[in-house]
């Protein structure tokens, strides 16, 4: 043995006989673990095995980072699954090698912490002391004295090393061990404290922020996230998120909120910024017309700059005004651009989308000289707004005037004069032109103009399935039932395609179709039949005659399984003839006599629309829409009745 490897040995001997290993003994092993004795040679030789085998795994001298690696990453597993006893020993183990290595001192510190084992984790501490100066550890020192109760001794501690230390990085490690032990109040003490200490207002702006928001101190809180953001102007998201979260359904919060904002917009450098955290907010919080003054201010503040993009801010706040259902408010900022801007980019979709939200407010005639405009102003050229605002037009006449000669007429112009647009509006116009004649009962005219639909989506499943489901509608209502059951099939096999959302759409009204089918297939001369015929005359707009369809199913075949459905067409078609008593009777029938059935929770959404919109029953309303809520977990109405309760119970609350 050479002179050094001899030099190697003894000093290795020596640290042993200094330091103490941090290895389990069996002096404090419980007596469920400690070690049995073994009653045959066999025995003793396997137990002789195992020890020595822990030996060497506790050990960790002579292992290779590979495998040191690999012994922390299953300390770390089981320290996930909860093992935390199997996680010390390994933890134990590769800290004993290597009391310097952060990785394995944090591992066995939090192990030790979630198994209260305090003396222990006293002893790792002062062990790693002995090798390193660690102001991490330090504080811990100081933690476990909090969690044993001792807490003046570690507010001492605390504050000692915060003197003796006098750095952020002190400062953020003694705030977090208060924060750990949910002592909020004085983690912003210290926070604040080293901010003031340290002379750096800048320090500890996210830290303080969440606290404030923690105690429930929405004011102090947004002041820190706006100092952070004047600091940091990319993370604009984040500071918007965070403020959205505290704002978020609390009229109360969103004002204590907005009123920091206007506030700190006195003296900021960044007022945009400002302004779109102002805007975000009252979108959230659905006050549209404060929102439209903040976007209002942000167009003025826009065009200063970049007189280009005039609109960009009005038209953004349109669209979204309009996507939430707040159509009114949509209208007004669009009538801005329309009227006051019109060398603007965004006048073409802003008078489309005018257009739009006037048609959701049941105003057709105002909706259709709207769509008119952007006919006529894009009306040279290759615009495609000319051919959106043509088939808007088209629909207006078709689905809500009733007007279907007019209908064929625009779409014929669709698809004669803009052969060269190859787009879905297109496509569109000759789906709409085979529904506009089998409104008309024209069947063969119908069955053509969805066969060019075909040919021309040829390529495109989604086109194909769109086909094959109108045709076995037409082939319902004429009760051919088996033909329709065929298409229905081959559009229920599900194929993911780049219209994901629209292809989930057609295969659930295929299902739907094709679940009616198979429920009622033995009732198919009789009650299903009806049903089919009524539902033809709906589409055709006859309504009376689909009334008079429906209630003599429902008088000549009582027990028919399609009864459920039919209640529920009649009561959709009373409703459209402002008849609510009746409505509301037929689809209240389906609750009392077939709450279970597939319309069950559909009846009762129907049932909320109609003291919503109807009826101007607003508090009736919100009640049956909770009511859905509780008896029907799994509708599919689930998320829009608890939008509308919500919206409601603000509204009732106020009035």
């Amino acid at each position: 043995m050479g002179k050094e490897e001899k030099a190697t040995k003894s000093l290795r001997s020596k640290s042993q006989k200094k330091t103490t290993n941090f290895m389990p003994s069996t002096d404090r092993l419980r007596p469920t673990d400690k070690i049995i004795r073994w009653s045959s040679s066999i025995r003793w030789g396997v137990h002789c095995f195992c020890f020595f085998w822990l030996i060497a795994v506790m050990a960790g001298y002579g292992q290779t980072p590979q495998q040191n690696a690999a012994r922390l990453r299953l300390a770390q597993d089981f320290e996930r699954m909860g093992q935390f006893d199997r996680a010390v020993d390994i933890y134990a183990a590769l800290f004993n090698a290597d009391p310097r290595n952060g990785g394995y001192y944090f591992g066995l510190k939090r192990a030790l912490l979630q198994l209260r084992r305090y003396d222990e984790l006293v002893a790792v501490i002062n062990r790693r002391l002995e090798f390193i100066d660690d102001i991490n550890a330090r504080v811990d020192l100081a933690d476990v004295d909090f969690k044993r109760g001792q807490t003046a001794k570690a507010h001492t501690a605390w504050q000692e090393l915060l003197q003796r230390y006098p750095h952020a990085g002190t400062y953020g490690l003694v705030a977090n061990a208060l924060v750990e032990n949910r002592v909020y109040d004085e983690a912003l003490q210290i926070y604040l404290q080293g901010r003031q200490k340290l002379n750096t207002s800048s320090l500890f702006m996210i830290e303080l922020a969440n606290l404030y928001a923690l105690r429930l101190n929405y004011s102090a809180a947004t002041a820190e996230y706006l100092r952070y953001l004047e600091t940091n102007p990319r993370q604009f998201p984040f500071v918007q998120s965070k403020l959205m979260e505290m704002a978020r359904d609390d009229d109360k919060n969103l004002e204590t909120v907005t009123k920091a904002i206007e506030q700190a917009l006195l003296q900021s450098s960044q007022p945009q910024s400002l302004h779109r955290l102002l805007a975000g907010l009252f979108m959230q919080g659905k006050k549209y017309d404060r929102a439209l003054q903040a976007y209002q201010t942000l167009e003025r503040l826009s065009v200063a700059v970049d007189k280009a993009n005039v609109g960009s801010e009005i038209f953004n706040y349109a669209e979204q005004a309009r996507n939430a259902g707040a159509f009114a408010f949509a209208e007004q900022a669009f009538l801005i651009i329309v009227r006051e801007m019109p060398g603007s980019p965004y006048w073409l979709p802003a008078q489309f989308g005018l257009g739009q939200s006037l048609q959701a407010q049941g105003k057709y005639t105002e909706a259709q000289t709207a769509f008119a405009a952007v006919v006529e102003k894009a009306a040279s050229g290759r615009n495609p707004w000319a051919l959106r605002g043509l088939l808007a037009q088209g629909e207006i006449l078709a689905d809500h005037l009733h007007e279907v000669r007019g209908a064929i007429a625009i779409f014929m112009q669709i698809y004669e004069r803009f052969a060269q647009f190859g787009g879905n509006e297109r496509l569109e116009a000759l789906f709409r032109l085979g529904d506009c004649h089998l409104a008309l009962g024209e069947v063969r005219q119908a069955t053509d103009w969805y066969e060019k639909a075909r040919q021309l989506g040829r390529n495109t499943q989604l086109i194909i399935d769109k086909v094959n489901y109108r045709e076995a509608r037409l082939a319902f209502f004429q009760g051919s039932f088996g033909v329709a059951k065929n298409l229905l099939e081959s559009i229920a096999q599900a194929r993911p395609d780049e219209n994901a959302r629209e292809t989930e759409s057609m295969v659930n009204d295929a299902l739907e179709l094709l679940l009616l089918l198979d429920a009622n297939v033995a009732d198919s001369a009789g009650a299903l039949l009806s049903y089919a015929h009524a539902e033809y005359a709906a589409i055709q707009n006859k309504q009376p005659a689909a009334i008079d369809t429906l209630e003599s199913l429902l008088k000549r075949f009582p027990q028919a399984t399609i009864s459920p459905q039919a209640l529920f067409n009649l009561g959709n078609l009373y409703a459209s003839q402002q008849k609510f008593d009746v409505a509301i009777e037929r689809l209240q029938k389906i609750l009392a006599q077939y709450p279970e059935s597939v319309v069950g929770d559909r009846a009762l959404f129907r049932l909320a629309e109609i003291h919503e919109t109807g009826l101007r029953d607003s508090r009736k309303a919100q009640t049956l829409y909770e009511q859905l809520l509780k008896d029907y977990s799994q509708s599919l109405y689930l998320e829009e009745a608890r939008r509308r309760a919500r919206e409601l119970a603000e509204k009732n609350k106020s009035s």
